[in-house]
């Protein structure tokens, strides 16, 4: 059974990647105890990405990422995050980050029988876009 949900842009319908692209950004861009019914659901991303860009703050952001995808609970299980790498950096406070990981199909179902690489560049600053692309494409 593929997964499937509604684009919260457009209120088409999403099913496969699109789905699980958009369960990234919204993982990552969600302030923690900020949605009524699921509290526990978000990372720590939108509280760092105002602060000073030091590496101590650096590492929290790769920290944050990390833990809010992987998280067993309130991640995302049709990806497994296998590297993060900065691809922009700047004095504005604007980060981009470059996430490469196993895309799972069926995964939310615990299936990982199917499995397809793919990438993902994630800008993170206050008007922060998540844009994933297939590898390979």
């Amino acid at each position: 059974m593929a997964r499937t949900g509604i684009n919260a842009e457009t209120g088409k319908l999403l099913v496969g990647w699109p789905h699980c692209e958009q369960s990234i950004r919204k993982i990552l861009s969600t302030r923690f105890n900020t949605r009524t019914r699921y509290r526990h659901l978000g990372s720590d991303v939108p509280d760092l990405q105002d602060q000073n860009a030091t590496d101590h703050t650096l590492l929290k952001l790769y920290t944050a990422v990390h833990a809010a995808i992987d998280d067993e609970t309130d991640g995302e299980p049709g990806f497994d995050l296998t590297s993060i790498e900065m691809i922009e950096y700047g004095r504005a406070g604007r980060f981009a980050f470059m996430l490469d990981g196993i895309y799972y199909p069926n995964g939310h179902l615990g299936d990982f029988s199917i499995a397809e690489d793919r990438r993902a560049v994630i800008p993170v600053s206050t008007t922060a876009r998540l844009d994933l692309v297939e590898v390979g494409s």
